[in-house]
Protein backbone atom coordinates (compact mmCIF):
# COMPACT_ATOMS: atom_id res chain seq x y z
CA UNK A 1 0.00 0.00 0.00
CA UNK A 2 1.22 3.23 -0.51
CA UNK A 3 0.78 5.33 3.03
CA UNK A 4 0.74 8.82 1.46
CA UNK A 5 -0.63 10.32 -1.34
CA UNK A 6 1.18 9.97 -4.56
CA UNK A 7 0.71 11.03 -7.43
CA UNK A 8 2.18 8.94 -10.44
CA UNK A 9 2.99 11.15 -13.65
CA UNK A 10 3.03 9.12 -16.85
CA UNK A 11 4.74 9.75 -20.37
CA UNK A 12 5.30 7.64 -23.15
CA UNK A 13 7.89 5.60 -21.29
CA UNK A 14 5.57 3.69 -18.89
CA UNK A 15 3.52 2.48 -22.00
CA UNK A 16 6.56 1.18 -23.48
CA UNK A 17 7.14 -1.60 -20.94
CA UNK A 18 4.01 -2.84 -22.21
CA UNK A 19 5.14 -2.60 -26.02
CA UNK A 20 3.51 0.57 -27.04
CA UNK A 21 5.62 3.23 -29.19
CA UNK A 22 6.74 6.28 -27.97
CA UNK A 23 6.01 9.70 -29.77
CA UNK A 24 9.44 9.33 -31.79
CA UNK A 25 8.52 6.11 -32.53
CA UNK A 26 4.72 6.06 -33.27
CA UNK A 27 6.06 9.24 -36.41
CA UNK A 28 7.26 6.56 -38.55
CA UNK A 29 3.92 4.60 -38.25
CA UNK A 30 2.07 7.36 -38.49
CA UNK A 31 3.63 8.82 -42.04
CA UNK A 32 2.57 5.23 -43.26
CA UNK A 33 -0.62 5.56 -42.15
CA UNK A 34 -0.76 9.05 -44.09
CA UNK A 35 0.56 7.58 -46.94
CA UNK A 36 -2.91 8.14 -49.19
CA UNK A 37 -1.66 8.20 -52.59
CA UNK A 38 -3.46 7.02 -55.87
CA UNK A 39 -1.73 6.74 -59.70
CA UNK A 40 -3.91 8.56 -62.19
CA UNK A 41 -6.13 5.59 -62.64
CA UNK A 42 -7.50 5.95 -58.91
CA UNK A 43 -5.40 2.57 -58.48
CA UNK A 44 -3.84 2.99 -54.12
CA UNK A 45 -0.52 3.05 -54.41
CA UNK A 46 0.26 4.24 -51.12
CA UNK A 47 0.71 2.46 -47.43
CA UNK A 48 -1.56 4.81 -46.69
CA UNK A 49 -4.73 3.20 -44.10
CA UNK A 50 -8.00 2.10 -45.58
CA UNK A 51 -9.91 2.71 -42.37
CA UNK A 52 -8.25 6.18 -42.44
CA UNK A 53 -8.63 6.98 -46.55
CA UNK A 54 -12.52 5.91 -45.59
CA UNK A 55 -13.30 8.25 -43.04
CA UNK A 56 -11.37 11.52 -44.34
CA UNK A 57 -13.67 10.66 -47.92
CA UNK A 58 -17.19 10.54 -45.57
CA UNK A 59 -15.91 14.08 -44.29
CA UNK A 60 -15.19 15.05 -47.45
CA UNK A 61 -18.50 14.57 -48.87
CA UNK A 62 -20.55 15.53 -45.45
CA UNK A 63 -18.44 18.89 -46.00
CA UNK A 64 -18.69 19.33 -49.86
CA UNK A 65 -15.09 19.49 -51.19
CA UNK A 66 -12.45 17.08 -52.65
CA UNK A 67 -10.84 14.51 -50.21
CA UNK A 68 -7.90 15.40 -52.41
CA UNK A 69 -7.03 18.14 -49.94
CA UNK A 70 -7.27 16.14 -47.21
CA UNK A 71 -5.05 13.03 -48.81
CA UNK A 72 -2.94 16.33 -49.43
CA UNK A 73 -2.71 17.31 -45.67
CA UNK A 74 -2.49 13.58 -44.75
CA UNK A 75 0.75 13.34 -47.20
CA UNK A 76 2.17 16.51 -45.28
CA UNK A 77 2.05 15.14 -41.71
CA UNK A 78 4.02 12.57 -43.14
CA UNK A 79 6.76 14.26 -44.93
CA UNK A 80 7.22 16.39 -42.44
CA UNK A 81 6.61 14.27 -38.76
CA UNK A 82 9.83 13.02 -39.10
CA UNK A 83 11.73 15.99 -38.02
CA UNK A 84 9.58 16.80 -34.67
CA UNK A 85 9.29 14.41 -31.81
CA UNK A 86 5.68 13.54 -31.88
CA UNK A 87 2.54 13.93 -33.83
CA UNK A 88 1.67 16.11 -30.83
CA UNK A 89 4.28 18.63 -31.72
CA UNK A 90 3.62 18.57 -35.40
CA UNK A 91 0.13 19.07 -35.02
CA UNK A 92 1.30 22.40 -32.31
CA UNK A 93 3.38 23.66 -34.98
CA UNK A 94 0.22 24.11 -37.33
CA UNK A 95 -2.34 25.01 -34.94
CA UNK A 96 -3.40 27.27 -37.66
CA UNK A 97 -4.46 24.44 -39.98
CA UNK A 98 -7.56 22.68 -38.59
CA UNK A 99 -7.35 20.28 -41.62
CA UNK A 100 -3.94 18.89 -40.26
CA UNK A 101 -5.27 18.54 -36.63
CA UNK A 102 -8.35 16.75 -37.95
CA UNK A 103 -6.21 14.47 -40.04
CA UNK A 104 -3.23 14.24 -37.54
CA UNK A 105 -5.84 13.14 -34.90
CA UNK A 106 -7.59 10.64 -36.65
CA UNK A 107 -4.09 9.18 -37.52
CA UNK A 108 -3.00 9.34 -33.76
CA UNK A 109 -6.71 7.28 -32.62
CA UNK A 110 -6.28 4.72 -35.71
CA UNK A 111 -2.00 4.52 -34.32
CA UNK A 112 -3.29 3.79 -30.85
CA UNK A 113 -5.59 1.02 -31.37
CA UNK A 114 -3.42 -0.90 -33.51
CA UNK A 115 0.07 0.08 -30.68
CA UNK A 116 -2.89 -1.44 -27.89
CA UNK A 117 -3.65 -3.97 -30.20
CA UNK A 118 -0.06 -5.00 -30.79
CA UNK A 119 0.81 -4.62 -26.93
CA UNK A 120 1.55 -7.13 -24.27
CA UNK A 121 -1.88 -6.71 -22.66
CA UNK A 122 -3.62 -7.71 -25.66
CA UNK A 123 -4.62 -11.08 -25.66
CA UNK A 124 -6.00 -11.96 -29.19
CA UNK A 125 -9.42 -11.08 -29.20
CA UNK A 126 -11.06 -7.46 -28.40
CA UNK A 127 -13.67 -8.19 -26.53
CA UNK A 128 -11.28 -9.87 -23.66
CA UNK A 129 -10.45 -7.92 -20.61
CA UNK A 130 -8.13 -10.35 -19.29
CA UNK A 131 -4.17 -10.96 -20.43
CA UNK A 132 -1.37 -13.37 -19.95
CA UNK A 133 0.69 -12.17 -17.08
CA UNK A 134 3.31 -13.46 -18.52
CA UNK A 135 4.54 -10.97 -21.05
CA UNK A 136 4.16 -8.40 -18.61
CA UNK A 137 6.09 -9.85 -15.83
CA UNK A 138 9.03 -7.29 -16.65
CA UNK A 139 6.81 -4.29 -16.34
CA UNK A 140 6.19 -1.53 -13.78
CA UNK A 141 2.82 -2.88 -13.71
CA UNK A 142 2.84 -6.03 -11.71
CA UNK A 143 5.23 -3.98 -9.34
CA UNK A 144 2.55 -1.29 -8.86
CA UNK A 145 -0.57 -3.46 -8.37
CA UNK A 146 1.82 -5.46 -5.73
CA UNK A 147 2.55 -1.96 -4.22
CA UNK A 148 -1.39 -1.08 -4.42
CA UNK A 149 -2.67 -4.30 -3.04
CA UNK A 150 0.08 -5.22 0.04
CA UNK A 151 -2.29 -5.26 3.02
CA UNK A 152 -5.36 -3.97 1.48
CA UNK A 153 -7.68 -7.11 2.05
CA UNK A 154 -10.38 -7.83 0.15
CA UNK A 155 -12.60 -7.15 2.98
CA UNK A 156 -11.14 -3.40 2.69
CA UNK A 157 -10.78 -3.70 -1.17
CA UNK A 158 -12.95 0.23 -1.25
CA UNK A 159 -9.55 1.46 0.18
CA UNK A 160 -7.23 0.04 -2.96
CA UNK A 161 -6.62 3.59 -4.50
CA UNK A 162 -7.06 6.24 -1.51
CA UNK A 163 -3.42 6.90 -1.33
CA UNK A 164 -2.97 7.11 -5.52
CA UNK A 165 -4.11 9.81 -8.09
CA UNK A 166 -2.30 9.14 -11.96
CA UNK A 167 -2.05 12.07 -14.62
CA UNK A 168 -1.69 10.04 -17.69
CA UNK A 169 -0.49 12.19 -20.58
CA UNK A 170 -0.62 9.11 -22.79
CA UNK A 171 -3.50 8.50 -25.23
CA UNK A 172 -3.59 4.64 -24.83
CA UNK A 173 -5.87 3.05 -22.05
CA UNK A 174 -3.20 0.37 -20.63
CA UNK A 175 -3.38 1.04 -17.06
CA UNK A 176 -6.95 1.21 -17.10
CA UNK A 177 -7.21 -2.12 -18.91
CA UNK A 178 -4.18 -3.73 -16.68
CA UNK A 179 -5.54 -2.33 -13.62
CA UNK A 180 -9.19 -3.86 -14.17
CA UNK A 181 -7.12 -7.66 -15.18
CA UNK A 182 -5.14 -7.37 -12.11
CA UNK A 183 -7.77 -6.46 -9.54
CA UNK A 184 -10.19 -8.92 -10.78
CA UNK A 185 -8.16 -11.65 -10.68
CA UNK A 186 -5.94 -10.79 -7.74
CA UNK A 187 -9.40 -10.42 -5.45
CA UNK A 188 -11.52 -12.78 -7.67
CA UNK A 189 -14.49 -10.31 -8.23
CA UNK A 190 -17.09 -10.09 -11.37
CA UNK A 191 -16.65 -7.12 -13.57
CA UNK A 192 -19.47 -5.02 -12.13
CA UNK A 193 -17.83 -5.36 -9.07
CA UNK A 194 -14.11 -4.52 -10.63
CA UNK A 195 -15.40 -1.79 -12.57
CA UNK A 196 -16.77 -0.09 -9.25
CA UNK A 197 -13.46 -0.43 -7.58
CA UNK A 198 -11.71 1.27 -10.32
CA UNK A 199 -13.92 4.37 -10.34
CA UNK A 200 -12.25 4.88 -7.32
CA UNK A 201 -8.98 5.42 -8.78
CA UNK A 202 -8.59 9.43 -10.44
CA UNK A 203 -6.77 8.96 -13.74
CA UNK A 204 -6.52 12.29 -15.50
CA UNK A 205 -5.65 12.18 -19.01
CA UNK A 206 -4.72 15.47 -19.81
CA UNK A 207 -4.93 15.40 -23.86
CA UNK A 208 -7.93 12.66 -23.62
CA UNK A 209 -7.95 9.11 -24.64
CA UNK A 210 -9.19 6.77 -27.85
CA UNK A 211 -12.53 6.36 -26.25
CA UNK A 212 -13.86 4.52 -22.54
CA UNK A 213 -13.70 1.18 -22.48
CA UNK A 214 -16.43 -1.24 -22.56
CA UNK A 215 -16.34 -1.86 -18.78
CA UNK A 216 -16.55 2.10 -17.93
CA UNK A 217 -18.93 2.63 -20.50
CA UNK A 218 -21.43 0.31 -22.52
CA UNK A 219 -20.86 2.07 -26.10
CA UNK A 220 -17.16 2.15 -25.07
CA UNK A 221 -14.27 1.17 -27.36
CA UNK A 222 -12.77 -2.41 -26.90
CA UNK A 223 -8.69 -2.20 -25.85
CA UNK A 224 -6.78 -2.49 -29.09
CA UNK A 225 -10.00 -3.01 -31.54
CA UNK A 226 -8.71 -2.37 -34.61
CA UNK A 227 -11.90 -3.10 -36.30
CA UNK A 228 -13.31 0.48 -35.17
CA UNK A 229 -14.18 2.99 -37.97
CA UNK A 230 -15.67 5.85 -36.36
CA UNK A 231 -12.50 7.20 -36.23
CA UNK A 232 -13.92 11.19 -36.56
CA UNK A 233 -15.80 10.57 -33.60
CA UNK A 234 -13.19 8.88 -31.51
CA UNK A 235 -10.54 11.75 -32.49
CA UNK A 236 -12.83 14.63 -30.93
CA UNK A 237 -11.71 13.23 -27.73
CA UNK A 238 -8.02 13.91 -28.67
CA UNK A 239 -6.83 17.43 -27.45
CA UNK A 240 -3.51 19.40 -28.87
CA UNK A 241 -1.92 21.12 -26.26
CA UNK A 242 -3.53 24.43 -27.45
CA UNK A 243 -7.12 22.79 -26.50
CA UNK A 244 -5.87 21.98 -23.45
CA UNK A 245 -4.67 25.26 -22.39
CA UNK A 246 -8.32 26.15 -22.46
CA UNK A 247 -9.84 23.41 -20.11
CA UNK A 248 -9.45 24.89 -16.86
CA UNK A 249 -11.96 22.35 -15.55
CA UNK A 250 -9.12 19.89 -15.79
CA UNK A 251 -6.12 21.72 -15.28
CA UNK A 252 -7.85 22.20 -12.09
CA UNK A 253 -8.17 18.86 -11.59
CA UNK A 254 -4.66 18.25 -12.44
CA UNK A 255 -3.37 20.68 -9.87
CA UNK A 256 -6.15 19.52 -7.20
CA UNK A 257 -4.12 16.32 -6.96
CA UNK A 258 -0.57 17.93 -7.28
CA UNK A 259 -1.38 20.08 -4.33
CA UNK A 260 -2.78 16.81 -2.32
CA UNK A 261 -0.09 14.38 -3.17
CA UNK A 262 2.89 13.72 -0.62
CA UNK A 263 4.97 11.57 -2.86
CA UNK A 264 4.60 12.84 -6.85
CA UNK A 265 6.64 10.53 -8.97
CA UNK A 266 7.37 10.62 -12.82
CA UNK A 267 7.57 7.15 -15.36
CA UNK A 268 9.21 7.47 -18.76
CA UNK A 269 8.55 11.08 -19.08
CA UNK A 270 10.09 13.18 -21.16
CA UNK A 271 9.41 17.04 -19.35
CA UNK A 272 8.47 18.74 -22.58
CA UNK A 273 8.41 22.33 -21.89
CA UNK A 274 4.15 23.01 -22.60
CA UNK A 275 3.97 19.32 -20.39
CA UNK A 276 5.23 21.05 -17.33
CA UNK A 277 3.45 23.91 -17.47
CA UNK A 278 0.25 22.19 -17.39
CA UNK A 279 1.88 20.85 -14.00
CA UNK A 280 2.65 23.95 -13.17
CA UNK A 281 0.36 24.70 -9.55
CA UNK A 282 2.17 28.26 -8.36
CA UNK A 283 2.04 26.91 -5.08
CA UNK A 284 5.03 24.95 -2.93
CA UNK A 285 4.41 21.21 -2.91
CA UNK A 286 5.44 19.87 0.28
CA UNK A 287 6.67 16.52 -1.12
CA UNK A 288 9.61 14.34 -2.59
CA UNK A 289 9.71 13.73 -6.12
CA UNK A 290 11.16 10.82 -7.72
CA UNK A 291 11.62 10.18 -11.41
CA UNK A 292 12.68 8.34 -14.82
CA UNK A 293 15.49 9.93 -16.83
CA UNK A 294 16.22 7.30 -19.17
CA UNK A 295 19.23 7.59 -21.21
CA UNK A 296 19.78 11.08 -19.92
CA UNK A 297 23.11 13.26 -19.61
CA UNK A 298 23.91 14.29 -15.68
CA UNK A 299 23.60 17.76 -17.54
CA UNK A 300 20.42 17.48 -18.95
CA UNK A 301 19.14 15.70 -15.43
CA UNK A 302 20.45 18.86 -13.82
CA UNK A 303 17.80 20.76 -16.38
CA UNK A 304 15.08 18.30 -15.74
CA UNK A 305 15.24 18.57 -12.10
CA UNK A 306 15.77 22.60 -12.17
CA UNK A 307 12.33 22.09 -14.41
CA UNK A 308 10.28 20.36 -12.06
CA UNK A 309 11.61 22.58 -8.81
CA UNK A 310 9.95 25.16 -10.58
CA UNK A 311 6.71 23.18 -11.72
CA UNK A 312 6.76 22.46 -8.51
CA UNK A 313 7.76 25.22 -6.58
CA UNK A 314 10.66 23.57 -4.73
CA UNK A 315 13.47 24.89 -3.63
CA UNK A 316 16.74 23.70 -5.79
CA UNK A 317 19.29 24.70 -3.02
CA UNK A 318 17.95 21.94 -0.54
CA UNK A 319 19.00 18.46 -0.35
CA UNK A 320 16.24 17.31 0.85
CA UNK A 321 13.69 18.75 -1.53
CA UNK A 322 15.70 17.86 -4.71
CA UNK A 323 13.94 15.48 -7.28
CA UNK A 324 15.58 11.67 -7.34
CA UNK A 325 16.38 10.90 -10.74
CA UNK A 326 17.48 7.93 -12.23
CA UNK A 327 18.37 6.68 -15.60
CA UNK A 328 16.68 3.80 -15.44
CA UNK A 329 13.49 2.30 -16.85
CA UNK A 330 10.22 2.11 -15.01
CA UNK A 331 10.46 -1.36 -13.86
CA UNK A 332 14.04 -1.20 -12.67
CA UNK A 333 13.24 2.13 -10.64
CA UNK A 334 10.37 0.76 -8.79
CA UNK A 335 12.88 -2.17 -7.65
CA UNK A 336 15.28 0.02 -6.75
CA UNK A 337 12.68 2.35 -4.78
CA UNK A 338 10.46 0.00 -3.70
CA UNK A 339 10.98 0.96 -0.28
CA UNK A 340 10.59 4.79 -1.14
CA UNK A 341 7.52 4.13 -2.47
CA UNK A 342 5.43 1.61 -0.90
CA UNK A 343 4.76 0.86 2.76
CA UNK A 344 6.80 -2.77 2.97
Amino acid sequence: MFDVKTVFILGAGSSKEANLPTGIELAPQISKLLDIRFEDGGRRVGTGDQIIEQSLRTIAQRQGRNANELFRKCRQIGAGIGYTTSIDNYINLHADDPDIALCGKIAIVRAILQAEHGSYLFDGDASRTQYNQDRISESWFIRFIRGLSSEIPKSKIGELFNNVAIINFNYDRCVEHFLFGAVRTLYSLDAAETAKVIATLQIIHPYGTVGELPWQNPNGVAFGDVERTDLENLSARIRTFAEQVAEKETIDKIRLELLSGRKHVFLGFAYYRQNMELLTTGKQLATRVFGTVLDTSSSDGEVISDKICTAFSLDRNSENMRPRLEDLRCKAFFDAYSRSLVSI
